[in-house]
């Protein structure tokens, strides 16, 4: 008996790849026709397969992934921070500052563009995006609520997941709830200045050698312009002085 050979999914097409900093941002080429199926296969590498073309049961796989990944066996990302619609995939090693910006130009960019395709679609596509056509027999009124949400997610919003755990849109985090990042100069040696905290608007809390504490501008400490809290130029006037004798 021959046998019958099963298609394999083709990969994402990756447009570009770019960074910023430790930010890693993918650019795709989405399916149009399959938006929501396109998100979740991306997410999970490529590796689900051809789509059901059924957005129930993408809905379904999807609920399943998300709250509980080992019955499926799959396995979501389970380090870092990822994002990721139809069109770009965000990822960074944490939820940072920057990676949080990034996440925010991705998913408006993508909305923006879902806009135009809406306009030039007509409004079908425009009311397919915002109200899905998820139908189940049998399926209570509830179950169809949050499968129409969870493909406007996939479609539309965007997924995120952080340390492998999916953050429902009303609870992604915002920069500002965001701990303050440890910069790798806390702790450095500049001189007499030992870098203790970085602050807003690119200064530092140092402490000198002499025990007092100032706040710098972190130019001024990487160029060497500034190298204590003001002693060292201190002492160097009173070598001056000692130096030079009184005219008799």
């Amino acid at each position: 008996m021959t046998a019958i050979p099963v298609p394999q999914p083709e990969p994402p097409q990756l447009l570009r790849q770019l960074y910023a900093g430790k930010v890693q941002i993918s650019v795709y080429v989405p399916d149009m026709n399959d938006l929501a199926w396109n998100t979740l296969n991306r997410l999970m590498a490529g590796r689900l397969g051809p789509s059901p073309g059924n957005e129930w049961d993408i809905a379904q796989l999807a609920f399943a992934l998300f709250r509980y990944p080992r019955q499926t066996g799959q396995e979501l990302p389970l380090v870092g921070a990822v994002y990721v619609n139809p069109r770009y995939t965000i990822w960074a090693p944490g939820a940072t500052k920057e990676w949080l910006i990034q996440v925010d130009k991705a998913r408006r960019s993508w909305l923006a563009e879902l806009k135009e395709t809406a306009t030039g679609f007509g409004s079908r596509f425009k009311h397919a995006l915002k109200q899905p056509d998820v139908q189940r027999n049998g399926a209570s009124r509830r179950e169809l609520k949050a499968a129409k949400a969870v493909i406007r997610q996939l479609a539309a919003t965007g997924v995120m997941l952080i340390d492998g755990k999916h953050i429902h849109p009303n609870q992604w985090p915002h920069i500002d709830d965001l701990p303050p990042e440890q910069d790798e100069l806390v702790g450095q040696v500049f001189g007499r200045l030992t870098i203790l905290t970085i602050l807003p608007h690119a200064r530092c809390r140092c402490q000198c050698r002499c025990g007092q504490i100032k706040i710098i501008r972190r130019q001024h400490i990487l160029s060497g312009r500034t190298r204590s809290c003001g002693c060292l130029h201190a002492e160097m006037q009173k070598r001056r002085a000692s130096r030079v004798q009184p005219v008799s």
